[in-house]
């Protein structure tokens, strides 16, 4: 089981997180497009990081919520490399906005 790390590629509300965590059988590829639900909405998102959930198997016991498993996998293969996620973050550091406007 793998934990998730998503940017939504969809405008959320004020209160939303900018960055959503779901679970996976199997690990994802950074820059890799799924689609995840956030209450009734199917979103498209862009994995940011995929981590073994033994690693954070702590923080998950302590949190607040429980993680939902993403509802598919758009593409394996990593459509944005790590250099533009790097300049997005960037970016979304210098003009504090969200990596997902």
């Amino acid at each position: 089981m793998f934990l998730i790390r998503v940017i939504p590629l969809t405008r959320l509300p004020a209160h939303a997180p900018s960055v959503l965590d779901y679970f996976w059988p199997s690990p994802l590829a950074v820059g890799a497009f799924v689609r995840a639900q956030m209450g009734k909405r199917a979103l498209t998102a862009l994995v940011v990081d995929s981590r073994d959930v033994t690693t954070a198997k702590a923080a998950l016991k302590r949190s607040a919520f429980s993680l939902k498993k993403l509802s598919e996998v758009i593409t394996e293969v990593p459509q944005i490399s790590s250099a533009q996620l790097e300049l997005a973050r960037w970016i979304s550091i210098q003009y504090a906005c969200s990596l997902s406007t």
